[in-house]
């Protein structure tokens, strides 16, 4: 099993990223389609019940530059299915990813949030697990799973920043 923790500088309001960041149709297909790359992202659900905010999304990322073997297993294409959950009051955002390939022996699992702001940005925290039990090739595919989650993190710092900048924050 691999775990990571990514922290990452975000320039808003925690108030404002969670509600016109985390949760909003303009920033997430902005990160996930335009900037990121991926060919699909498409919310399934979006529920309110009390303090429980919940949304389940299907995300196809990109799969090029594969291994030869994870190629071979994995095919052409791959999707995932985040089923997440924000709690207002804990104020922390669960989620799990269920993948279209070896669904029933990968758990990708891991929460994030917001501390330490300091009048002007906070620390985005994001703890991530990831476990691949494919006899020969699970630990090459946690460690491109890992591999692309760091990078795709990296890249949503930068993006979240911008887009907050550009005061991109939608009233839709």
């Amino acid at each position: 099993m691999a775990e990571v923790v990514l922290r990452h500088e975000i320039f808003c309001t925690e108030e404002d990223y969670w509600a016109k960041c985390v949760w909003t149709r303009e920033f997430n297909e902005g990160l996930y389609l335009k900037t990121l790359g991926f060919p699909r992202y498409e919310v399934q659900g979006d529920t309110e019940n009390g303090n429980v905010r919940s949304r389940r999304t299907l995300i196809e990322p990109p799969v090029a530059g594969l291994p030869a073997p994870l190629k071979k297993a994995m095919g052409d294409t791959l999707s995932y299915v985040e089923e997440a959950t924000f709690d207002k009051t804990k104020r922390v955002y669960e989620f799990k990813v269920i993948p279209s390939v070896f669904p029933d022996k990968t758990k990708v699992w891991g929460n994030l949030y917001c501390e330490g702001w300091n009048g002007k940005s906070f620390t985005r925290v994001s703890k991530i697990n990831v476990e691949v039990k494919v006899f020969g090739i699970g630990g090459m595919v946690e460690g491109r799973i890992m591999e692309d989650l760091k990078r795709s993190y990296d890249v949503g710092e930068k993006w979240t920043n911008d887009f907050a900048a550009a005061g991109g924050f939608s009233t839709k």
